[in-house]
């Protein structure tokens, strides 16, 4: 057969959810549980290890070294993604997505431990009757819990505005941030799916990495890790994956064609529209702040369990203490909004902070810490005007989502959500 040179960029490749039962086993031979992940082109760096041990037998000669000894394998696999909605319009009669419905959402449910909807489709509803922009009335609350998010047509030419649930009744919600209006009789209260984090994640990942070369193909096993996100304003909004695995598998003779990739329910946008939002955390007012730049890092780790009856040695992850488990940094002018960022910092003030992107039902992504700390502000250039660097550090959720800290849901310190 003749000698073959493939282009290294054209790649493609698959993720599936590993159970608690089932860590790190193969399960290449049912490719269709698989979803593809559409990672940005160029991104992908893989490195398949096999430990080689020396057995440091003594030598007679000068220059001997004696053959190695194989270890333990490993893998570790980084790469990059827009983070895209996923294009549900979750209505009254159209049921929000779970996390298998996009490669985003699912490794956010897996990393960070949890998401809403658990395992079963849940619809929106409509706006019944009176209210409040931070208390309203709905047709139904069947599929809607407390410490969750709903998203309503209620902002300027009826942009979407994404909410947490603080309390609910048997017919009326309560928002931990007003909304811009009152929704109107009979209109959509929209569903949403949102990542937040669980204490003990029981989930792994497994991914399928191919290439076009005949002998290309490397299944990666019993894999965790974190991520970083990229908000720059009038961008594409990324994700960067840093995983590790327990194990890989050359899987070059189960998948021995490369074949066309398909991406579901994945519909990017750029940051063009959206809003910042940053009331004091014990306060639903809608306060906006205008900003020139924001970043959110979260810090998800995990450490492995060890056990000779593993994986190579491991036998599952366990999420590690990285507190703060996010750290959030934007920058605004002097004079943005009525907030002292200064006096706040030194009054030690909580924010509930909310970064939307976007602003129309099926193609928003809301990134959230519901309760932050202002720890530093610092007067900068912005643009030749003047303007503050504000840094806050995310902890528990319990000034809202009353009776606060009984779920992991309702004490989550961090969302991302897709409405």
């Amino acid at each position: 057969m003749a000698t073959t040179y493939e282009i290294h960029n054209l790649q493609r490749m698959r993720l599936y959810e590993e159970g608690s039962s089932s860590f790190a086993l193969d399960h290449s031979g049912t490719m269709s549980d698989f979803i593809d992940i559409p990672f940005i082109e160029g991104s992908a760096q893989m490195a398949l290890v096999t430990d080689q041990m020396e057995p440091q037998t003594n030598q007679q000669y000068l220059d001997g070294y004696p053959q190695t000894v194989l270890g333990k394998k490993s893998a570790t696999l980084t790469f990059d993604t827009v983070l895209a909605p996923n294009g549900v319009t979750a209505d009254d009669s159209t049921p929000s997505a779970t996390a298998g419905a996009q490669a985003n959402m699912l490794l956010m449910k897996i990393i960070m431990g949890a998401m809403t909807p658990v395992s079963n489709t849940l619809e929106g509803t409509k706006a019944s009757g009176n209210g409040s922009a931070s208390v309203f009335s709905v047709a139904s609350l069947t599929d809607v819990d407390v410490g969750a998010w709903v998203a309503a047509g209620t902002g300027s030419n009826s942009a979407l505005e994404v909410r947490q649930v603080e309390t609910r009744g048997d017919s009326q919600i309560t928002s931990t941030i007003a909304l811009s209006g009152v929704p109107s009789n009979s209109s959509v209260i929209y569903n949403t799916s949102a990542a937040y984090p669980a204490e003990d994640p029981q989930t792994s990942c497994q991914i399928m990495v191919e290439g076009n070369e005949d002998d290309s193909a490397f299944l990666l096993q019993g894999g965790q890790g974190g991520f970083t996100i990229s908000t720059e304003i009038g961008e594409l909004p990324k994700i960067s994956y840093n995983l590790k695995f327990a194990t890989w598998t050359d899987a070059s003779s189960v998948v021995s064609d490369m074949s066309a990739a398909t991406f579901t329910n994945f519909s990017p946008i750029a940051f063009v529209a959206g809003e910042f939002l940053a009331p004091t955390s014990t306060s639903a007012t809608r306060t906006v702040v205008d900003i020139t730049s924001v970043s959110f890092a979260p810090t998800f780790d995990y450490v492995p369990v060890t056990s000779p009856s593993g994986t190579q040695t491991i036998k599952r992850w366990r999420r590690a203490r990285t507190a703060p488990i996010c750290e959030v940094k934007f920058t605004t002018f002097m004079d943005a909004d009525s907030t002292d960022w200064i006096a706040a910092r030194d009054n030690r003030t909580y924010k509930n902070v909310q970064l939307q992107m976007g602003n129309a039902a099926g193609a928003t992504v809301t990134i959230a810490c519901p309760r932050a700390q202002v720890v530093d502000a610092q007067l900068v250039d912005t643009g030749g005007l003047a303007g503050l660097e504000v840094t806050l550090r995310a902890g528990l959720a319990t000034d809202h989502a009353a009776p606060s800290q009984s779920t992991e849901l309702r004490r989550a310190p961090i969302f991302i959500v897709w409405a």
